[in-house]
């Protein structure tokens, strides 16, 4: 089994190659038929034409045939009849040119400017896309993120809430938000689906050599001619590491359903709004005759962090309406300051707040490897991310969960000002350190001592959760991030 293996992939949602697309071309009044040989050639499962929806479909399109007065008649009808069918990227359009042509033609497109625009609330960059195509787009996706690392931001928000996908933007976005290259899942054809009823494990997958590139003609040739296709984003400079937010909506679609999932599983960023579109497949164009062309799915997508989401789309960490998304973010920065925390005045303290935040946040939502990603390394080198989450889900069901909490105090500490746990551990020395003082309530009836206290620590990836005994020690005791006797001590052991 040949499988070859994407860099990143934001991709789902055009065309693909005349060679794969080619379609008998029986009489005008026959086009049904003609849709019904390429999709049963093509589609990424033949299962779906099996279905009720389908039969549906394709005994109400045959009376079209009859009904339609042209074919751009027949096309919009059609549109219309595939909205109650059984997969999303089904679409029937004028061609402009043959699939190839179309093809070519994706590959040198430019979205224009209203694309993409960065603004900026104080210093927390607002990065909004509303495509996923187009190379003029992923150029100025680098250069955003320049100005975003350069200036530095407090923290990054990605709105998404307008986008319906597209190609290839969301890997560049996702390469300057990671330091290493993150598998985020795999595309799989109709060489998967015809053996196999269940999406390609991760295991049948890690072995695959990533596939590289920026050319959605490359791609489509490639996901048609392979079982599996994998998904790995590749690190790129400059990197932000600061706590970033992701924008959702109903309209979230594709390519752009992709990238939020990458950004929370790859970033720990936390998505805010709407459960997205679910309509998360590869598809292709295919010449018809009467000058049209069918969009086909050709491919699937599974994440490894949120599984199959065609048909499911992306639940966010934080549900509120998509108009309400953008200033529910900006909140959790505290962007008008007016709720900030004494001594939030300090550049440090506020980012280490927002980062702050944002692991809180992950841990209400329950999103655990979330939250494992946006502490500290120190500390999870020695809790695996199943450990770590075994060990969240455990405190919940004993405290309820958490109702709520607000910062007291927010201090700027050395090593030597952060007590030392119940079991004698103390702080890492030489690293700059944000203590904060919590006021906190659990659901459930036992409530801890007050006030709580967090530990943040600056770490390459940025301000990272770094200890302290919020919320109401989850991991049975006092976290920490060991100083270098203690962690001599413990890896001697290990061995």
């Amino acid at each position: 089994m040949r499988i070859l293996v994407l860099p990143i992939l934001a991709a789902a949602a055009v065309t693909l190659l005349a060679a794969a697309g080619e379609a008998p071309q029986p009489p005008a009044a026959a086009l049904s038929v003609v849709i019904d040989d390429v999709l049963r050639r093509n589609i990424f499962d033949p299962a779906v034409l099996v279905t009720e929806s389908y039969a549906k479909v394709r005994t109400e399109a045959a009376a079209l045939d009859q009904a339609a007065s042209d074919p751009k008649a027949f096309a919009e009808a059609y549109n219309r009849l595939w909205q109650a069918g059984p997969t999303s990227h089904v679409r029937l359009t004028p061609a402009h040119g043959t699939a190839e042509a179309t093809a070519a033609m994706l590959d040198a497109m430019e979205a224009g400017p209203k694309a993409l625009s960065l603004e900026w609330r104080g210093d927390v960059a607002i990065l909004t896309i509303n495509t996923m195509m187009g190379s003029d787009t992923i150029a100025r996706v680098h250069a955003s993120m320049a100005e975003v690392a350069a200036r530095p931001a407090r923290g990054l928000i990605v709105d998404l809430r307008s986008n319906g996908g597209g190609a290839f933007v969301g890997v560049a976005l996702a390469a300057h938000l990671i330091q290493r290259p993150h598998d985020a899942g795999a595309f799989y054809s109709r060489k998967w689906t015809r053996a196999h009823r269940a999406p390609p494990p991760r295991a049948a997958v890690n072995g695959l050599s990533p596939w590289t590139g920026w050319s959605i003609r490359s791609f489509w040739r490639d996901v048609v001619a392979a079982p599996v296709t994998r998904v790995q984003f590749q690190p790129a400079a400059p990197h932000f590491g600061g706590p970033g937010y992701v924008l959702t909506s109903r309209r979230t679609a594709s390519a752009a359903e992709m990238t939020a999932d990458a950004l929370a599983a790859s970033a720990g960023a936390i998505i805010v709004g709407e459960r997205t579109a679910g309509q998360m497949l590869s598809q292709m164009p295919f010449d018809l005759p009467q000058g049209l062309q069918l969009y086909a799915p050709i491919a699937s997508y599974v994440s490894w962090r949120a599984g199959v989401i065609e048909g499911r789309g992306i639940e966010p960490h934080i549900p509120v309406a998509a108009p309400d998304a953008l200033a529910t973010a900006l909140a959790r920065f505290g962007a008008d300051r007016a709720a900030a925390p004494p001594g939030a005045v300090d550049p440090a303290i506020d980012a280490a707040r927002a980062a702050f935040l944002q692991w809180a946040d992950a841990f209400r939502a329950g999103a655990f490897r979330t939250q494992w990603l946006l502490t500290h390394p120190g500390i999870r080198y020695w809790r695996s991310a199943g450990r770590w989450s075994r060990g969240m889900r455990a405190a919940q069901r004993r405290t309820g969960g958490l109702a709520e909490f607000d910062i007291d105090r927010a201090l700027r500490v050395s090593a030597a000002q952060i007590p030392c746990t119940e079991h004698g551990h103390c702080y890492r020395e030489d690293v700059d350190y944000v203590l904060f003082t919590i006021r906190s309530r659990y659901h459930g009836a036992r409530q801890p001592p007050q006030p709580e206290y967090a530990v943040m620590a600056m770490a390459d990836e940025g301000w990272r959760f770094a200890g302290g005994t919020f919320p109401f020690r989850p991991l049975g005791e006092t976290a920490v991030l060991l100083n270098a006797a203690d962690e001599r001590r413990y890896r001697a052991l290990q061995k």
